[in-house]
């Protein structure tokens, strides 16, 4: 989370050549702030049609609002699109989107946090990496390799640093006395990193990996470089398994042999457990010794 997904593909149906070809049919709906299990065949409908500009009451009378869109040339926008597919409707509601996708006139652009819960209509995949960084520098120099060029965790801290006036001096010396409270600047995903970690962590998908899953992650984090798969191996019979599905979540990464994560993420999970208990310790000194030899 808080790669900029969502703001990639807002400045995509801003562009000029979008612009030109769509006109005003170019619609952005968004399910980011709402709760997978709550999401309902019913409300996916009153979304779209609001985005389009037509009374919600139209859900009823469905066929018109798909009439409507499929008539002439029209982007759509679905961002957040894996909470569709963690509903108790999944199956009506990924009915609903595929009616778009087979149409002609319609281009359908999702953002997704996890390419296996995107729906199954998906022809192409984009990845969406963190900034290059002769971008990032034009935001901050010296904070880039703390935050590992991570777009949300570079914005938040531009908010924190114009709502305080502060110096870069100032700027610098707060990160290195707190970094979590640094990258809180209020609720919501686009205003705080344990917002947008813990919108990945509680999906059901990754809940559903079970405890070793978090364990593995909270040893991961504690290697700065990452950890050499054979490492990995050797934690429980299923690691490899679980990391690989953890990076498949965009959550942790693979770097050559060694699992790894952003330095923002690494933040979080550290914070969150100030105190390991003595055998996640031993875990972590034999794991320690054995990257020494």
């Amino acid at each position: 989370g808080g790669i900029g997904k969502t703001s990639l593909a807002k400045a995509i149906i801003h562009d000029s050549v979008i612009a030109e070809r769509f006109q005003g049919r170019r619609y952005f709906v968004s399910f980011d702030e709402l709760d997978a299990s709550r999401i309902s065949t019913g409300i996916v409908r009153e979304r779209i049609c609001r985005a389009a500009g037509l009374d919600g009451r139209l859900t009823e009378r469905w066929e018109e609002v798909t009439a409507f869109l499929t008539g002439a040339d029209t982007i759509l926008v679905i961002d957040h699109a894996d909470a569709l597919t963690a509903t108790r409707n999944a199956d009506s509601v990924a009915r609903i989107i595929d009616d778009f996708a087979s149409s002609s006139s319609v281009v359908l652009l999702l953002t997704t946090r996890s390419r296996h819960t995107t729906p199954y209509f998906a022809t192409q995949f984009v990845s969406v990496s963190t900034l290059e960084r002769k971008y990032a520098r034009k935001t901050f120099e010296r904070l880039l390799d703390g935050v590992d060029n991570h777009p949300l965790s570079v914005n938040i801290i531009a908010r924190r640093a114009a709502q305080h006036e502060w110096s870069g001096a100032e700027l610098l010396s707060a990160w290195k006395t707190n970094q979590a409270a640094l990258l809180e600047n209020g609720e919501g995903k686009s205003r705080s990193l344990r917002a947008t970690v813990e919108l990945s962590l509680n999906a059901p998908s990754v809940i559903a990996l079970g405890d070793n899953a978090r364990k593995l992650l909270e040893i991961i984090a504690f290697f700065p470089q990452g950890l050499n798969t054979m490492r990995v191996k050797a934690l429980c019979p299923s690691a490899i398994a679980d990391a690989n599905a953890l990076c498949a979540h965009s959550i942790t990464h693979c770097e050559g042999n060694r699992f790894t994560m952003l330095s923002p993420v690494r933040l979080y999970l550290s914070h969150k457990t100030p105190n390991p208990g003595t055998g996640f310790l031993n875990t972590i000194r034999n794991l320690y010794y054995g990257e020494l030899s």
